[in-house]
This record gives structure tokens, sequence and C-alpha cells, in this order.
């Protein structure tokens, strides 16, 4: 018989990378799939526009809607949780799940920029990339999404 003390939390990137295939496929854990995983669940939530690139070593997620803060079928996947472990995306289909939690564990150093600022999700602050951040900005993105891809973190 089990009990409430028989369950153990789960380290995601532990889980992650004992079974890759799970999430990546046969292609493996790659920054692209991650990238552009996120910017088809912010046109999923509603964007019209969303963009996804590759600058110096970051990758970039855009769109013209603030995504993480759509109304979805989860309520508790708030802006803050959706970075913290995977959450269930039933808007794309069974067994599907939310990228942006991948874009923190497989990074150096990741960040979400909104209309509220910048919001440092992992990393150092001093890491930032500072220009391309001024030009996500001055681009008039509603939401964006950076992160340092590193696969061995």
């Amino acid at each position: 018989m089990y009990s409430e003390e028989d369950i153990k939390p789960i380290d995601l990137k532990s889980a992650i990378i004992k079974r890759p295939e799970m999430y990546f496929g046969s292609r493996g854990i790659n920054a692209p799939a991650i990238a552009s995983s996120i910017s088809e669940g912010a046109i999923i939530l509603g964007a019209s526009k969303a963009q996804t690139y590759h600058l110096q070593g970051w990758w970039y997620v855009c769109a013209d809607i603030d995504w993480l803060n759509q109304p979805s079928s989860n309520p508790e996947a708030t802006e803050e949780a959706i970075f913290q472990t995977i959450w269930g995306f039933p808007e794309y289909g069974i067994n599907s799940f939310r990228w942006e939690a991948l874009a923190r564990v497989f990074s150096t150093c990741s960040f979400t920029y909104s209309s509220n600022g910048i919001r440092l999700v992992s990393g150092n602050e001093s890491s930032l990339p500072n220009t391309e951040i001024e030009n996500i900005k001055t681009q008039g993105w509603a939401r964006a999404i950076g992160f340092k891809f590193n696969k061995s973190v």
C-alpha cells in the first residue's frame, strides 16, 4: 500500500536527461526545438505574430501578445510557475506540454520581457543581453523570452 510519503517529487532536468526522446524525439536535447515549441505555444494561445531567432548564442521568442498571461485551461500555470515545471497544454492536444521550463533548465541565463519590465528567470543579471533587449523593446513585442542555451548545464 502506498501513502502520501511515498510520493517523491522528480527533478525536472534529471527526468528529461533520463528520457530526452520523450520530449525532443530522435534529435536529442536542442535549442531550436525549445524555441520553436515556445513560439508555437504563443500562437496557439492567440498570438497572430511570433518570431524565433538565434543571435550570439542566445535564443529569442517574441510575440505580439503576452502569451504567458493569456487565459489557459490551467489557471495555476502563472508566469512565475510556467518556468518551474512542465505544465500540461491541452490547448495543443493530448499529452502536450508547455516548453518554457525547458528554456530555463537548459540555459546558463534566461529572462522574460513584457510591458512590466524584464524578469530574470535564471542565471546572473550581468549576463543579460542588454543591447538585444533594447531591440526587442523598440520592435514593440508584447512578450519575449530569451535564453542562452547550454545542453550540459
